[in-house]
């Protein structure tokens, strides 16, 4: 559907429901024949928070959670120089 007039332009119903059924903006505003901006506006006045951008990340293949820290970051106990060794730490 192209919204070439202001009657044919999508509702915010409409624009709503397609986005939180995790449908992208850039999605809604070509299938609906609006601009992004269009699309972006019409949920931001919506109240709907818009999401952050490249979507969700899958499993990594070695079995590790995505958000994993690196070994020796001071939050895993360890204190690891910039180079991952132990050489700097002092006792």
């Amino acid at each position: 559907m192209r919204a070439d007039h202001p009657d044919q332009r999508p509702t915010n119903a409409e624009i709503v429901a397609r986005y939180l059924s995790g449908q992208p903006i850039r999605r809604i505003a070509a299938d609906l024949g609006v601009s992004y901006s269009y699309v972006h506006r019409r949920l931001h006045y919506s109240g709907i928070a818009i999401r952050s951008r490249g979507g969700g990340r899958g499993a990594r293949s070695d079995g590790r959670s995505t958000t994993d820290s690196p070994a020796g970051c001071a939050d895993r106990g360890g204190a690891a120089g910039v180079d991952g060794s132990d050489d700097d730490y002092v006792d």
